[in-house]
């Protein structure tokens, strides 16, 4: 008779926690950066793109000439519009995790980040984009009421609630939802997309006004003005040339400077720019903006930038390049 050993049970592989999974930890950070990285190559070509006005030859010259200023450059120029938007995604946050019985540190150190926020943004900009992402969860709050409605009401007979009953228990049910994770990030990706689409024409470098001489007439007085209690350039510069638009590159031996009007890329002799200064482009670039921490404070504020029309206007006797201003 054959004496038979202990059963072996069978190797089993061993437990893998799959952190990346809702409820199994942090987030699959290797995969956050990847996406990531993909958006932000996808973000600067379709910027650099469309900031060229669609032609793939100034498009090639913004993206091989400086390509990380086009992130840094475009992250500064939404400024008035990603603080507000910062301040409202932290106050969101610091809700669910209170709802959820998070952490009491994360959620006061969410709260501290949104009210610096708060005190960055712009006034105006801070109370319109409220109103905006407001409306824009309680449309999607509607959609998705009246789509479960609907549903609801395609069941059969015997099941099927009233219309009245069907719109409550749908609208309890996705009210519960409202501040979840599942309504709150197609909010802020419509609302950063529409931000997106608005402005992707926007250059992200600033303005300037450039005098240069083409001959050996030129020839340029610097003198001052005053203007809303501050002194102001003013320059009289006979046989010299001017140019609106954002200097792209000022290498030797050439200057290359991307008109402000027609997005036109022109390249001046390095040693005969005579005089820079930046400027305000109107009807293109945001106004200056005082931070809800100096309304608060009372104090005033006047934009340290004149607007590009008025200082190429103080440029006297200077031919400007045509495609320089809107």
């Amino acid at each position: 008779m054959v004496e038979m050993g202990p059963e072996r049970e069978p190797d089993r592989e061993p437990e893998q926690h799959h952190t990346g999974r809702p409820g199994g930890g942090l987030p699959d950070l290797q995969h956050a950066a990847t996406y990531g990285a993909v958006a932000l190559i996808a973000f600067t070509m379709l910027k650099a793109y469309a900031a060229a006005y669609f032609s793939l030859t100034t498009a090639a010259a913004l993206l091989t000439t400086a390509p990380i200023n086009v992130f840094l450059g475009s992250m500064v120029s939404y400024s008035y519009q990603l603080f507000p938007l910062l301040a409202l995604a932290l106050v969101v946050y610091a809700l669910h995790q209170w709802r959820t019985g998070g952490p009491p540190f994360v959620i006061m150190l969410a709260l501290g980040v949104a009210v610096v926020a708060v005190g960055a943004s712009p006034w105006p900009y801070l109370w319109q984009e409220t109103l905006i992402v407001a409306g824009i969860m309680l449309g999607l709050f509607a959609l998705s009421t009246v789509g479960d409605a609907l549903l609801m009401l395609r069941k059969p007979a015997p099941a099927r609630p009233r219309a009245a009953g069907a719109v409550r228990q749908a609208a309890a049910r996705h009210w519960r939802r409202l501040i979840t994770f599942r309504m709150v990030l197609p909010t802020f990706l419509i609302m950063v997309l529409a931000i997106l689409l608005q402005t992707m024409t926007n250059l992200w470098l600033p303005v300037e006004v450039v005098v240069y001489e083409q001959g050996p007439r030129c020839a340029m007085t610097i003198g001052a003005t005053d203007f809303a209690g501050r002194p102001v350039t003013l320059l009289d510069a006979p046989g010299c040339r001017q140019i609106v638009g954002h200097v792209l590159s000022d290498a030797e031996p050439w200057t290359t400077v991307v008109t402000a009007g027609d997005r036109r890329l022109r390249r001046i002799p390095t040693a005969g720019i005579r005089y820079r200064e930046l400027c305000h482009l109107n009807r293109v670039q945001p106004s200056g903006r005082r931070p809800l921490l100096w309304v608060i404070e009372h104090r005033g504020y006047a934009s340290p930038n004149l607007s590009c029309k008025r200082l190429s206007e103080n440029v006297k006797r200077a031919t400007l390049d045509p495609g320089s201003l809107p």
